[in-house]
């Protein structure tokens, strides 16, 4: 299960967690571990991400009689950066930053 503040389809702002329930009706849950962005294995059933860019966490759980379940996987993105503008004056370029001619002032997103 995935929670956090969506924007977008499979778009998310702030932090991003994400849960695995596993059960058993034989033996029970010895363990479940996660990987995240293909870090190192971590125990636990819960991983929280707040950094921007595309992530995939991976969940896999053991048995208390030595079954590993297959692994099940969560794809997500985060994005916590603001836009950026960046103002193209064009003109007359004379010194010291100043303009010999009109100028019109563009800008790129």
């Amino acid at each position: 299960m995935i929670s956090g503040t969506s924007v977008a389809s499979g778009w998310y702002s702030g932090s991003v967690s994400v849960n695995a329930n596993a059960s058993d009706n034989a033996s029970g849950i010895a363990a479940v571990s996660y990987q995240l962005d293909g870090g190192a294995w971590t125990s636990g059933s819960s991983v929280t991400a707040n950094t921007s860019g595309s992530h995939i966490v991976i969940f896999r759980a053991a048995d208390n009689a030595g079954n590993e379940s297959t692994s099940a996987q969560q794809l997500f993105s985060i994005d916590n950066d603001p836009p950026v503008i960046a103002f193209t004056p064009n003109g007359t370029l004379g010194s010291n930053g100043w303009y010999l001619s009109h100028v019109s002032v563009g800008y790129v997103v």
